[in-house]
């Protein structure tokens, strides 16, 4: 039993665990919307074999796959390579901005790196290179800002 405060009494929840909340069962108003838990269970799968329970959540906040606990070793279902990537990219997107002396380097690294986190998110990284993904977003950043930077500039870095 938890207090609603719209009920204003104490009520039993509905939990939706696959989504991570639980509610009132009496008006539906969402009580707890961050259920997890920080220790490690281990699970038998279908083939007998011992797996880790749950996910991994980055420090992004976003999550990762489940991982399996195999013959003695770790095997992850899913890497970190999404922020491995974006750290390239922002790695790279510094580099050309130490390059260019564009200042100030900090807005101009944000911004560029924001413009390469939708780029990902949109699949245009792939199959292209990250050094070649960092320029382009840069050459946006620039030109949005009236910056005196050409193309050409870029493509030959």
């Amino acid at each position: 039993m938890v207090f609603c405060a719209t009920c204003d009494c104490e009520v039993e929840t509905a939990d939706d665990d696959a989504n991570g909340f639980s509610c009132c069962a009496n008006c539906g108003r969402v009580l707890e919307d961050i259920a997890f838990a920080t220790d490690v269970q281990f699970g038998k799968g279908a083939d007998g074999e011992g797996e880790v329970m749950g996910q991994y959540v980055g420090e992004s906040g976003q999550v990762r796959g489940m991982a399996r606990y195999s013959g003695g070793r770790m095997w992850s279902g899913q890497s970190d390579s999404h922020e491995s990537a974006v750290a390239r990219g922002r790695m790279e997107i510094a580099a050309l901005v130490e390059h260019f002396r564009i200042h100030p380097s900090q807005e101009a690294i944000e911004t560029a790196h924001r413009l390469y986190k939708l780029a990902m998110q949109s699949g245009f990284t792939r199959g292209r290179r990250v050094n070649q993904v960092a320029a382009t977003c840069l050459y946006i950043f620039c030109r949005q800002e009236r910056r005196p930077y050409m193309l050409i500039d870029f493509s030959d870095h």
